[in-house]
């Protein structure tokens, strides 16, 4: 049975405090998304009680563990200054899972206008989930949380870059229904 709860979209709801979107078509229409499967008391599949929510700048000390599994060697003052920008854009939002007091997971959005066809796609910027806590629906429920985000602000598809190296990163995605798609190029400037 999916349970559901509300996530606010605080940044968002910051920038229409602050008068930033009253013009801006799409964003000014939806200040919260419901979450299904992101509900606070669900149970993950070893039993322990799993919350999504909306990231904060306190959480920041205890993203730098999640990122470094990732490969991305980062400090702490960077995750606040990363976590300040982000909050305050209604295109973005980052959410983390626990379990009890330990921050198990993340996953960052954002969502961009496409220039040559209707609607907006979203795109998940990072999603790790902790290594103790991997195959047992954690990602899964990022992600669904992620998606109602990403539909509450009008987009019709979702992507996400993961690296050659990540296999079962890809299997993972594949078993949600993603498929590989296009090449992307990079520079450096």
């Amino acid at each position: 049975m999916l349970s559901c709860c509300v996530i606010r979209n605080h940044a968002f709801e910051r920038a229409v405090m602050r008068g930033w979107l009253e013009s801006v078509d799409g964003w000014d229409k939806v200040p919260s998304f419901n979450a299904v499967d992101a509900a606070r008391r669900s149970t993950s599949s070893s039993g322990y009680m799993i919350s999504i929510r909306a990231a904060d700048v306190r959480d920041a000390p205890r993203l730098v563990p999640l990122m470094r599994e990732l490969g991305y060697e980062v400090s702490a003052q960077l995750m606040v200054d990363k976590l300040r920008a982000l909050l305050t854009l209604p295109s973005d939002n980052v959410m983390v899972a626990t379990a009890g007091e330990a921050l198990i997971g993340c996953i960052g959005c954002h969502v961009l206008e496409l220039l040559h066809a209707p609607g907006r796609v979203g795109r998940i910027t990072a999603l790790v989930v902790a290594a103790t806590h991997q195959r047992q629906g954690v990602g899964a429920r990022l992600l669904a949380a992620a998606e109602e985000f990403f539909k509450s602000l009008g987009c019709v598809r979702v992507e996400v870059t993961s690296g050659n190296h990540r296999a079962g990163a890809h299997a993972f995605y594949t078993s949600l229904g993603f498929s590989e798609s296009d090449t992307r190029f990079i520079k450096s400037i």
